[in-house]
């Protein structure tokens, strides 16, 4: 077969680890009985793992096909993009040691909870380098709590017309990204060729 693998410590060369569909159906299962399902990657790039079978890199499609976020409970935070290295340091993943420092409050935010986006944000900030940046991909429905109790960020307080007023501007820019999606995504050849690019340089100013 031609199946994506992600390749474990074990591997072996007619078992290389966790294949890419099977954790997409783990997923899947999982989202039937859980609200929220994240899934945390410390791996190198796809290009870095080889398929034993193939004997060929794997390719970021592979993971966008296997994992598809099809509905709003599912997310994944990867250490780096697809062409990238994930970095070690004394046998430890950088990725995972972010994540942990994030989850134990270098994440928390001013309500002090730290959240899905939150801890990418914490995470991708120190980095903040193109030798490797963290991905997240996926939706989420409301926010994502992953740990609460915490000491609140410090911060200036924010009085509750101005509130109302980011939360406005926030509520317009979905909507206009909503539709923006609906128009350049719709249709598969279109999404292709251009749809995803342009809903991505749309992004990016947001």
């Amino acid at each position: 077969g031609d199946q994506a693998h992600l390749v474990t410590i074990d591997a072996q060369p007619h078992d290389p680890g966790i294949s890419l569909a099977h954790l997409g159906q783990l997923m899947e299962s999982a989202g039937a009985a859980y609200r929220h399902v994240v899934v945390l990657l410390d791996s190198c790039h796809s290009g870095a793992a080889y398929n034993w079978t193939s004997s060929r890199p794997l390719r970021a499609g592979d993971v966008h096909r296997n994992l598809r976020s099809v509905n709003e409970s599912r997310c994944i935070l990867a250490a780096c993009r697809p062409e990238q290295v994930a970095q070690e340091f004394d046998g430890q993943g950088l990725f995972t040691s972010k994540l942990v420092s994030g989850l134990l409050g270098g994440a928390v935010n001013g309500n002090g909870d730290v959240t899905v986006l939150g801890l990418y944000d914490y995470v991708s900030g120190i980095f903040g380098s193109e030798d490797q940046m963290p991905v997240f991909k996926g939706d989420i429905a409301g926010t994502v709590i992953l740990g609460s109790g915490f000491e609140p960020a410090p911060g200036a307080s924010v009085d509750d017309d101005e509130a109302i007023q980011i939360v406005s501007r926030g509520r317009h820019m979905l909507d206009d990204y909503e539709y923006l999606q609906q128009r350049e995504l719709s249709n598969p050849t279109h999404r292709d060729l251009s749809g995803l690019a342009a809903c991505a340089a749309e992004l990016e100013t947001l």
